[in-house]
């Protein structure tokens, strides 16, 4: 991104100046299913999709990047539908949620790796194919699904937005100098976490995973 500035000199002489900016997401806290599903007007979306796995935010799936791309529409059946049956649901649902939640800004440190095994397995078991409970591919992915649960649920390296809004909830008190009887709660301000890196079947996630493109 490029932010720029203009002005004038102290002769009335107009002036310019443009420089590079980096924008960060303050996360908010990881969503379940369930908040993502009823919250779409909030996900990352260009020209309809979600492109899971661009781990730079830049709407491209670089050579060193694995991406499931999907629609918005498949992105929102995959967090609707139930886990149940069809085992391919079972793991698209949490790593489409936990997807949306690091692109949230939320810290990822603990389950990028995991992301990315879910990825590669999801391409070749497209959501939808049909993969039964006891079929051995998934027994290699079920552990993914639990870890990806976990983090969506804030057990993991990043917190649920519920136990953050409890957190910002302290309040100061601020008391009415003309009436010291009265007084009101003002809440206080808040600054939140940031994203990283996890491994295989099923995965023992660590913080300084590979480098993302």
């Amino acid at each position: 991104n490029t932010a720029s500035a203009s002005g004038s000199d102290p002769f009335g002489t107009p002036v310019l100046d443009e420089d590079t900016a980096e924008v960060g997401l303050i996360p908010t806290g990881t969503g379940t299913p369930g908040f993502w599903k009823n919250h779409p007007e909030v996900w990352p979306v260009a020209a309809d999709q979600v492109l899971v796995g661009d781990w730079n935010h830049n709407w491209i799936c670089d050579p060193s990047e694995t991406c499931l791309v999907l629609t918005t529409e498949e992105a929102l059946a995959a967090t609707g539908t139930p886990p149940r049956g069809d085992m391919t649901w079972n793991l698209g649902r949490p790593l489409v949620t936990a997807w949306l939640n690091v692109s949230a800004g939320n810290d990822a440190s603990c389950i990028a790796d995991t992301i990315d095994a879910a990825i590669v397995w999801l391409l070749a078991h497209p959501l939808g194919s049909g993969v039964g409970g006891g079929d051995p591919a998934w027994q290699e992915a079920s552990g993914w699904a639990g870890l990806l649960d976990d983090y969506n649920n804030g057990l993991l390296c990043a917190e649920h937005r519920d136990s953050l809004d409890s957190e910002t909830s302290s309040e100061a008190t601020v008391t009415d100098v003309t009436n010291p009887e009265l007084t009101q709660a003002t809440p206080l301000p808040t600054e939140l976490p940031d994203r990283g890196n996890s491994s295989n079947a099923p995965p023992q996630d660590k913080a300084n995973g590979k480098p993302r493109g």
